[in-house]
Parts: C-alpha cells; structure tokens; sequence
C-alpha cells in the first residue's frame, strides 16, 4: 500500500513538472501480480484518471525589496570616531634612546570596531597596524625629527576613516661623531 502511494505521488510529480503539456490523459490499472500501474496508454481494465492543472501564482516584484535600510546606514554614521590622537610623545619633544626605539601611545574614542584598523605613520611611512589601541614600539627609528600620526581604516574598502594630530618629536641617539678622542 506505502509503494503503490509512494508510485502515485511520484507518477503526479513527474506529469506535473512536464509544465502540463496539452492535456495529457492518464490511465490506472493493474498489473498481473496486482501491482497499480499508472501509464498515458489505455488497457483493458486501464480507468481514465482526472487531472487538474496545477495551481499557480505569479511572482512578486522583488525590486526595491533588499535596499539596506536606513537604520544601518544610521548606526553606521554615529559610530564615527569622536577622539583619535597621540598622547605620548608629546609635540616637539625630544626622545633620547640609542637603540633608536620609540614608543607610541594613543587615545580613541569609541573603542576601534572590528573591521577598522589602526595605522601609524612616520614621516608619511606606514610602519604599523594592529587592531586596538595598544601602544605601538617602533624600533630602530633614524636619529632626527620627525612627523608621526595615526589613522583609522577601514578593512574593505580602505578608506580612511580619522586622522589624528600631528606630532613632530626628535629620536637623539649617540653618535661615533660626537665622541672626542681624548
């Protein structure tokens, strides 16, 4: 009884999905071992079977349906950043180390968000990124002054997103030159 249903529901199936083609007739009978046999040629003791067409509808406009709503495009703008700067070296500071490392402390408000990136440029160089706010050690930074300031990018496209403040600090480190041969 489960196969002959199971037969019946695939036999509809398979009739349906020929897009109903011009009025198919379909016959049922069975078989010597009993066996329902569903076929579009009539037998003996074959019965006519009524099928109806498929009911139908017809699909909906979808454009206009998958804009990003205004709501995203809202939260988006208000978690601009308020506060990005550099708060250690101070502007126009000297730095002495011999090794010529320097330190980079920041202040970012709202923390940075996932898909942003925290860039630091020396002298117009990038030559760090990392995803906080940690502090940064540059080593082996040329004696001098220079130009240090931070960024926020954005992961995807690249843009940027916040610069900080400008701050100009001098790395003095010793110098074979300077020594004097006493």
């Amino acid at each position: 009884m489960g196969r002959s249903i199971l037969l019946l529901a695939l036999t509809l199936t398979s009739i349906i999905s020929l897009d109903c083609q011009a009025e198919k007739t379909v016959f049922k009978s069975k078989d010597d071992n009993g066996n329902t046999v569903y076929s579009d040629q009539a037998s003996e003791t074959a019965e006519e079977i009524k099928i109806d067409a498929p009911q139908t509808f017809k699909a909906q406009p979808t454009s206009g349906l998958f804009k990003p709503s205004q709501a995203k495009k809202d939260l988006e703008t208000s978690l601009s950043y308020t506060i990005l700067r550099i708060v250690s070296p101070e502007h126009d500071t000297a730095v002495r180390n011999n090794a010529g490392n320097i330190t980079v402390r920041f202040e970012v408000a709202p923390p940075i968000q996932v898909n942003h990136t925290l860039q630091l440029m020396i002298d117009g160089t990038v030559k760090a990124e990392q995803k906080s706010t940690a502090p940064i050690s540059v080593p082996n930074v040329d004696r001098g002054t220079h130009k240090i300031q931070a960024r926020i990018i954005e992961d995807e496209s690249g843009e940027v997103l916040q610069t900080s403040n400008s701050v100009s600090t001098t790395i003095l480190r010793v110098s074979i030159l300077q020594r004097s041969n006493s």
